[in-house]
């Protein structure tokens, strides 16, 4: 019996931006321009791509972590398939990201609880579906005086 080797899958270039969106957080009326908020690439993000929508800290995961350039840019190649993207960081403890994520000394600033912590650790950043050469994007909203920390909500004054 002859076995051949079977070709490799065809691998696509994927180029993802991760950028974040930051809202106009000012006192004065905005301008248009400003009303919109803006863009700013996410340089050097490290982040992990699986095929399962939901992270499993239960699991064993054989990882490899990629990461975004000072241009928040990443060139991946990938076979077909649905994939998932999440921050290396979701990998760390519930206790480690509580300690460096939950709000210690300001008032204005309000904890949403472990469970929200649990539920955005497990979720993923992006679902990745690979027909071919793609670029995509993914945008993290900040939200004003508290940023992208997650289970966060800001309940002090706004700019007059």
């Amino acid at each position: 019996m002859n076995l051949e080797a079977q070709p490799a899958a065809k691998e696509y270039k994927i180029v993802v931006l991760w950028q974040v969106h930051t809202p106009y957080c000012g006192g004065a009326y905005p301008t248009p321009e400003q009303a919109m908020g803006w863009n700013s690439p996410l340089g050097n993000q490290e982040f992990v791509i699986l095929y399962d929508d939901h992270l499993d800290l239960n699991k064993e995961y054989d990882l490899k972590v990629y990461g975004t350039d000072g241009d928040g840019i990443a060139n991946l190649t990938l076979p077909k398939g649905t994939y998932y993207i999440y921050r290396a960081e979701k990998f760390e403890t519930i206790e480690s990201l509580e300690k460096k994520y939950r709000p210690t000394t300001d008032a204005q600033l309000i904890w949403s609880g472990i469970e929200c912590l649990k539920q955005w650790q497990a979720s993923p950043d992006l679902q990745l579906i690979v027909e071919g050469d793609m670029e995509t994007t993914i945008t993290e909203n900040a939200q004003c005086f508290q940023g992208t920390t997650p289970c966060v909500n800001y309940v002090g004054p706004y700019p007059p």
